[in-house]
């Protein structure tokens, strides 16, 4: 993730829970779609908040970053090593 190669996280990570379809709704989409709610409540406040998920929740199509973008929210990927 630290360089931000979400396609090998996708191809390599997600693709195996996505082996087991009831497991990957139940721990990774039911809750990436439970956390965007969440999120965009945190973004609709005035106060800043820091939101940590880990990695598989950050990409796929029911990731929270594409959750969000459906929302009509802007993300961008910020990269430690560009």
């Amino acid at each position: 993730w630290s360089k931000g190669d979400v396609t090998f996280i996708a191809d390599n990570l997600l693709a195996d829970i996505e082996d087991y379809p009831e497991i990957n709704q139940a721990i990774v989409v039911d809750r990436n779609i439970d956390w965007t709610n969440q999120i965009v409540d945190l973004l609709n406040d005035n106060e800043d908040y820091l939101v940590i998920v880990g990695t598989l929740h950050l990409v796929g199509d029911q990731g929270v970053p594409n959750l969000l973008q459906s929302r009509d929210y802007e993300v961008k990927q910020l990269r430690q090593y560009e």
